[in-house]
């Protein structure tokens, strides 16, 4: 099959400035531009600033299904249209020259290696002040920050976020598309866990980088930045930290940390978050209806 490279990007409410910034960086680098709207309040101006876009397709979707339904409408158009790969893109991530091409270059690299990748991720750093994140993997049992001067080209980790991965049709052809029960949180990392269980590897890329923001807004805990989120979002992090307990595909230290991680972040939100009295609302109803099993959207909205 011909390498034919197409993102796909979820919309809701996106900050048109940014989402300029964002389809500047990537549109030079693949086939085409797929994008999901998730039935964004600011539908007008998202449909003038979209019209006659090169290399743009618009998906209008009638209600808000959540970040996995919108994706997963995307791969399909995707597919349909030839992919070989699929990169996919939050509303505002912007990339720099050559990050795709790094992507896929690292991706034929391992492979020759004798890696079978699936996905390929990047490095981030923030938006803010240009700090770079953490590479965060588990091995042998236990979560390990990866430093960047440990590895050369790449580095085999467990898991990454969806915003800015490479992925190979192969993958979706073997395992499925995104679990979108979840509607929005631990979508990505999900996916990384059962593609590992069907034998593919992640990576993540060093010459690839992208900025990226983690939450809402952020602050910084004991010199660590924790994003902030509103209690919507604070919601299907509490419901699905307890759903992903019975995830075969998650492995137990990591279902032991985020349930320990859910409760630090709770507490944070509590403190520095907005509307502290709906973040606790919101987040004892998510921890309840882990428990009772539901899925999909937020019933106090």
């Amino acid at each position: 099959m011909e390498n034919r490279i197409i993102a796909v990007v979820v919309t809701y409410n996106p900050n048109l400035r940014m989402l300029d910034e964002e389809y500047n960086s990537i549109v030079g680098q693949v086939n085409k531009l797929i994008y999901v709207d998730n039935y964004s309040n600011n539908h007008n101006e998202l449909f003038a600033w979209a019209k006659n876009k090169r290399k743009l397709q618009f998906v209008w979707l009638k209600l808000n299904e959540g970040l996995g339904f919108a994706q997963n409408i995307g791969l399909k158009k995707a597919f349909e249209e030839g992919a070989s790969h699929v990169i996919l893109f939050d509303q505002d991530s912007v990339i720099d020259s050559g990050y795709v091409d790094s992507l896929f270059e690292m991706e034929n690299l391992a492979i020759i290696q004798g890696h079978n990748i699936g996905l390929s991720g990047p490095i981030y750093k923030s938006h803010d002040d240009g700090c770079f994140y953490p590479i965060v993997s588990i091995e042998k049992g236990r979560f390990t920050n990866v430093p960047l001067e440990s590895f050369k080209d790449y580095v085999v980790v467990s898991h990454i976020i969806a915003s800015g991965s490479l992925i190979r049709r192969e993958v979706f052809e073997k395992i499925g598309l995104l679990e979108d029960k979840y509607f929005i949180s631990y979508i990505d990392h999900e996916y990384a866990f059962r593609a590992a269980k069907y034998g593919f590897e992640t990576i993540v890329v060093k010459k690839a980088c992208m900025k990226h923001q983690m939450g809402d807004s952020q602050v910084k805990v004991f010199g660590r930045k924790i994003g902030l989120y509103s209690p919507f979002r604070r919601y299907f992090d509490c419901r699905n930290t307890i759903l992903i307990q019975k995830n075969p595909y998650f492995p137990k230290v990591y279902k032991r940390h985020y349930l320990k991680y859910i409760i630090g972040k709770f507490l944070i939100s509590l403190i520095y978050g907005p509307q502290r009295l709906n973040q606790i609302r919101f987040s004892f109803r998510g921890f309840y209806d882990g428990i009772i099993g539901k899925t999909g959207k937020c019933p106090l909205v």
